[in-house]
């Protein structure tokens, strides 16, 4: 059975910048986005959705999703 590769991204919270980012080893942008949000700490005021961007280390490729912290589901940013 072979084996995925992990990527390695920084993924963070769009309006706290990059500077509070995570690095995350995921498959792909969206798996990324989803492990960013189960160490991330939101605040109390933060709302039950979140834009979270996610940055290839590697190639320098980024991709925004909206996740929606209370039922953990995703979509790309409009």
């Amino acid at each position: 059975m072979p084996t995925s590769e992990l990527t390695r991204y920084c993924a963070y919270a769009a309006h706290d910048g990059r500077a509070h980012g995570h690095a995350v080893e995921a498959e792909g942008f969206a798996e990324a986005a989803l492990s960013f949000v189960e160490v991330w700490h939101p605040s109390p005021d933060e709302g039950h959705e979140v834009t979270v961007i996610v940055l290839d280390q590697a190639s320098g490729e980024q991709q925004c999703f909206v996740v929606d912290l209370g039922v953990g589901e995703l979509e790309p940013c409009t």
